[in-house]
């Protein structure tokens, strides 16, 4: 009994130094492993990228049944000039996976009525009101290309029809998230009746 007992007690030893030896062996692969993922995250974060995004508008229709490459063929053109105005074009530099977010606008104030006094004389009714453009977009790396998650929102004041109206105002919003070759512009989006309107955005690395 005392044999066995000693062989189990040596069964045990050399049982759990066994298991030692295991952990020893297997925890710098854990660690290494655990790391990784940290790794890769610290080096994304070091990453920054330069987005650009360019609103055009046609001063015609564009022709239906166009493809995404066909309007933005139309966009990259040299004598897109004559064809469309350049609304406006914002340049963010951002860090990898981190929401960027950049607004500006302005506040006008607008005829929204005329209210006769008892006097006889005509008063006008002013309102002010705010237009303008925000941006919020986050990219991240993916391979060797660029996942860009987007929301641009805009508002602008149309040309007044009459002086004691209120002016009609042109709203655009857009949510998207595109996969990009980093310096290749793509077409977000395109939309618009009698004048339409092209967001073309282009993501390249900052130097």
């Amino acid at each position: 009994m005392l044999c066995v007992l000693r062989a189990g007690l040596c069964a045990a030893v050399v049982l759990c130094g066994a298991d030692r030896v295991v952990a020893q062996e297997s925890a710098p692969q854990a660690a290494a492993a655990a790391a990784a993922p940290a790794t890769d995250a610290a080096a994304a974060a070091t990453i920054s990228y330069v987005v650009e995004l360019s609103e055009y508008e046609w001063r015609e229709p564009l022709a239906a049944g166009l493809g995404a490459d066909e309007i933005l063929a139309l966009v990259l053109k040299e004598d897109v000039r004559p064809q469309a105005d350049l609304r406006e074009t914002i340049r963010l530099t951002t860090l990898a996976g981190t929401e960027s977010v950049v607004s500006f606008g302005r506040r006008s104030s607008v005829t929204v009525g005329r209210t006769a006094t008892g006097r006889g004389e005509v008063m006008k009714n002013m309102q002010v009101v705010e237009f303008g453009t925000q941006v919020k977009l986050t990219a991240v790396p993916q391979d060797q290309r660029v996942r860009l998650t987007l929301h641009f929102e805009s508002s602008r004041q149309l040309p007044a029809t009459a002086d004691d109206s209120p002016p009609d105002v042109s709203t655009t919003e857009v949510s998207t998230t595109l996969t990009l070759d980093p310096g290749k512009p793509a077409l977000v989006s395109s939309f618009g009746g009698n004048r339409s309107s092209v967001l073309v955005v282009m993501v390249k690395p900052q130097p």
